[in-house]
């Protein structure tokens, strides 16, 4: 994986330095994400969730970055990227967690993965300002961490944020495809869909993805 992710760097390290018709493109935008896989349960026992929790909902978090687009032809173009993303999941009900020393309270767990991509695209542009993407985006994990805030009654009895990293590869690879909407004057608009292939957790026991809808305003210069 980390052989993957340094190709993928080395790659974007090249394009950045291609001289000939390379535009700059900046994006930011809302990330609504979750997790899926079999191995939900094992994050459960990790974190030490008991009782039964109303539902497992998307966190919504953002994503921001530059990349640059190289011609490969009139039609096609190769968009190499460096971003900074938000995902992660939203555990909402009454929880037990062991780690707090708490026992069924109303709780919201919130596990947040604040990860640096490097996005290698292929965009096809399909007439009048449209175009499809798609491709590979390699992650790093900065920090993975739980935030937990519980209430009883009324009152507040656990608003902390707990750091998660040992139980998270640093490194994942995802496959994202999407569509953008262009204007003459550069401005933009994208709709990005990314899947994870590798697996987040280190437990390799424990399947567990994660999948994002991204929508992000774009400007071309």
């Amino acid at each position: 994986m980390k052989n993957i992710f340094l190709s993928m760097l080395f790659a974007f390290a090249l394009s950045a330095q291609t001289q000939a018709q390379v535009s700059m493109e900046i994006k930011a935008g809302p990330v609504v994400s979750n997790w899926r896989g079999a191995g939900l349960n094992t994050f459960n026992s990790i974190v030490g969730i008991t009782g039964n929790f109303i539902s497992r909902k998307p966190y919504t978090g953002f994503y921001a970055g530059s990349a640059a687009e190289i011609p490969v032809s009139e039609n096609i173009t190769l968009q190499a990227g460096l971003q900074y993303s938000q995902t992660g999941t939203v555990l909402q009900g009454d929880l037990g967690i062991k780690v707090l020393d708490i026992l069924n309270l109303k709780a919201k767990a919130s596990m947040i993965q604040q990860t640096i991509e490097i996005p290698l695209l292929v965009k096809v542009a399909t007439g009048k300002g449209f175009s499809v993407m798609g491709g590979p985006i390699a992650g790093y994990h900065l920090n993975n961490k739980l935030h937990v805030k519980a209430t009883a009654l009324v009152f507040n009895m656990v608003n902390k944020t707990y750091d998660m990293n040992e139980y998270f590869e640093k490194f994942n690879m995802s496959l994202a495809g999407g569509l953008q909407y262009r204007l003459e004057n550069g401005l933009g608009i994208q709709a990005i869909y990314t899947h994870n292939l590798t697996g987040i957790l280190k437990d390799r026991d424990a399947k567990v993805y994660t999948q994002s809808a991204r929508i992000g305003l774009s400007y071309i210069f």
